[in-house]
């Protein structure tokens, strides 16, 4: 826990005082509900904080979470955190064009509790990435290219290349290819794609992640928030496994509260 402070006066001292908006908030997640009756999900408890700020066309984005991942009978308990830091930038093409540039650096499942001796307790990667986006009568069209960069695990280059449509009525959708860079691992690793709706307070949307081999299963992730003032509540579910040759699905379900000033 006091890393986890620590880790949270760094974010804060890195934003700095002009801070544009802060969000609070905590989820609560089951890894595997299938597997209930032969032990082997798991409840985790992740409350979460991150801020935002812009400076004209320059944005910061910082993001951290702690995670408390249970064994079924709450006997046992793993613990971990995830930090995002990302920095953006909007360069204006005239009236209907921008050009966006953005870095964004990860270091995921930083583990707090237990340790390993041997190997890294983390794993990194660095994303840059850049988007064209072009504001048409029926919305806007954008084309994005993104590296993912892993230095502190064996992971390599992979490129995520992204097509998306953000309408006029609330309507918006994705589809992106996933590939290898490195040479070492095959070109093609999956592709995915995304839709979602939003009407006022209410949005929902389904993911789906379509691997490389269908036989890995196929991840269906529908879900829905409502905010209610500056309170957001959402929930979502993980369906994974789809047309997998063992026939078995994960069903992992989650909720989340937040809070925004």
């Amino acid at each position: 826990m006091k890393k986890f402070l620590v880790l949270l006066c760094v974010l804060v001292l890195v934003t700095g005082i002009a801070v544009a908006q802060v969000s609070v908030g905590v989820d609560f997640a089951i890894d595997n509900v299938t597997k209930a009756d032969d032990g082997e999900w798991g409840p985790v408890l992740t409350p979460w904080i991150d801020f935002s700020t812009s400076l004209g066309d320059l944005g910061f984005y910082t993001y951290l979470d702690y995670n408390f991942d249970f064994t079924p009978d709450f006997k046992d308990l793993s613990q971990y955190a995830n930090l995002y830091l990302r920095l953006r930038y909007n360069l204006g093409l005239g009236s209907a064009s921008t050009l966006r540039f953005e870095l964004d650096n990860r270091f995921l499942s930083f583990m707090i509790s237990p340790r390993e001796d041997e190997g890294n307790n983390v794993s990194g990667s660095l994303r840059p990435a850049i988007r064209f986006t072009q504001k048409t009568d029926i919305g806007s069209i954008y084309a994005q290219a993104q590296a993912r960069i892993s230095y502190l695990d064996a992971a390599g280059t992979t490129l995520r290349s992204r097509l998306g449509w953000s309408s006029t009525f609330g309507l918006a959708l994705y589809g992106e290819l996933k590939s290898n860079i490195d040479p070492t691992f095959d070109f093609y690793r999956g592709v995915d794609a995304y839709v979602e709706y939003g009407a006022g307070s209410f949005s929902s949307y389904v993911l789906a992640i379509i691997r490389k081999e269908i036989s890995d299963g196929i991840l269906i992730e529908p879900g829905f928030t409502l905010e209610f003032g500056d309170f957001a509540f959402t929930a979502y579910c993980d369906f994974d496994g789809i047309a997998a040759g063992s026939g078995s699905i994960t069903i992992a379900p989650a909720v989340s509260i937040s809070f925004s000033f």
